[in-house]
């Protein structure tokens, strides 16, 4: 589990998925791994989602599996 922060959150990203981001850095930053897991798959879900309804594109999707570690 990783986040590069090399790679940006792109743009415009919907306000939930913001906040899920922010908590996951909480957690990471803070080497908090238990609670870090448990919105590590919160995240993976909520992108798949807004993928798969339009919500952010497949680019976007994309750049964020890529930022978080997550294998597509």
């Amino acid at each position: 589990m990783f986040i590069d922060p090399d790679i940006d959150i792109p743009p415009n990203m919907p306000k939930p998925l913001l906040e899920d981001l922010e908590r996951l850095q909480k957690y990471y930053d803070a080497d908090d791994w238990s609670n870090f897991e448990l919105v590590f798959d919160s995240v993976d879900s909520r992108i798949k989602s807004y993928n798969l309804t339009g919500r952010i594109s497949r680019k976007d999707a994309v750049q964020l599996f890529h930022r978080y570690g997550i294998m597509i």
